[in-house]
């Protein structure tokens, strides 16, 4: 069964061991905390890779080679905008 999960962003970067078919499902802030979301199997006893979150604010340098497929969501904390990338596959580049 697939069930939805939510993780802890820690600006810039926020790096997960899950399952390599987990779907980002939105990033919200909850609690004046950022978090993402996640569904994925959590009996899949299988494969894990680790998977890079890369939180930019507004007007930051983006991290090279990223595009639009990479864009998890945007969240604001204190007045500041961030936009979170999936960064795994730059990072292995």
């Amino acid at each position: 069964m697939r069930t939805i999960y939510k993780y802890s962003l820690m600006p810039p970067t926020t790096t997960l061991i899950v399952s390599p078919d987990a779907e980002v499902l939105t990033v919200r802030v909850t609690a004046g905390q950022p978090v993402l979301y996640l569904l994925l199997d959590p009996e899949d006893g299988g494969e894990r890779m680790t998977r890079t979150f890369t939180s930019v604010p507004t007007g930051g340098e983006a991290p090279v080679g990223i595009t639009h497929e990479d864009y998890c969501g945007t969240f604001e904390i204190e007045r500041l905008i961030f936009h979170v990338f999936e960064t795994t596959r730059t990072d292995e580049t």
